[in-house]
């Protein structure tokens, strides 16, 4: 594992939000085809909050991928270059 966890349940994790956007975006389509369920305040509340929780989710991506492209930066600047192989540390993977 790098220094911000393993990469093969980063892409795991990357891949299970993949599915969950789809499977909101499906959900609101459906909910779109039908006028009752559309009108509906739970329905529309319950769209909000997945809204909400998508946004959350993509900033958070934004966010490590900020924090890996800096940490992938500073394993490459002196004098961490020098000793970075020797100590363990190797370039994290940005989220998919």
């Amino acid at each position: 594992p790098d220094a911000f966890g393993d990469a093969a349940a980063l892409a795991a994790r990357a891949d299970a939000n993949n599915r969950l956007a789809a499977a909101v975006n499906r959900l609101l389509a459906e909910v779109e085809s039908h006028p009752q369920l559309k009108a509906d305040q739970a329905v529309q509340q319950a769209a909000r909050e997945l809204a909400v929780g998508e946004d959350r989710i993509a900033a958070m991506g934004r966010a490590y991928n900020q924090a890996v492209t800096a940490y992938n930066a500073a394993l490459q600047a002196f004098p961490a270059v020098m000793f970075a192989g020797m100590l363990g540390f190797r370039p994290a993977a940005a989220w998919a």
